[in-house]
């Protein structure tokens, strides 16, 4: 991770050395700061369905964020959509307004803050 704490590496551990995760650290030579994270964890939940609330909410990517105060990794701002709103129980970016639920095609149009129907070319 960065000192910006933009995550810039991630090293997936076997199982058998999570506990040892310290040691395991020094053995690959890591110098930055590592922190451990779950694959299980994707936007607060658990992604096998488990109760409880998703360790540092987020399995995260390159250019994640690891926010301190939170103990969480969070999705960074998509790029063209300023309007997105930051949902802070997930730690992702999300519309301001719910995508329609009807079955059609619809895509984020940023111009009217709003969705707008895929038109198709039948």
């Amino acid at each position: 991770m960065s000192q910006d704490n933009t995550v810039k590496n991630i090293i997936v551990l076997p199982e058998d050395r999570i506990a040892d995760f310290e040691n395991a650290v020094l053995e690959l030579g890591i110098t930055d700061t590592p922190i451990l994270c779950d694959t299980n964890s994707y936007r607060g939940k658990n992604r096998d369905g488990s109760p409880g609330i998703a360790f540092r909410k987020n399995y995260p990517s390159i250019g994640f964020i690891y926010d301190k105060a939170t103990d969480s990794f969070l999705e960074p701002k998509p790029t063209g959509n300023p309007s997105w709103v930051f949902d802070s129980d997930g730690g992702f970016w999300k519309p301001p307004v719910s995508r329609p639920r009807d079955g059609k095609k619809y895509y984020w149009n940023e111009s009217i803050v709003n969705w707008s129907l895929v038109e198709s070319n039948v």
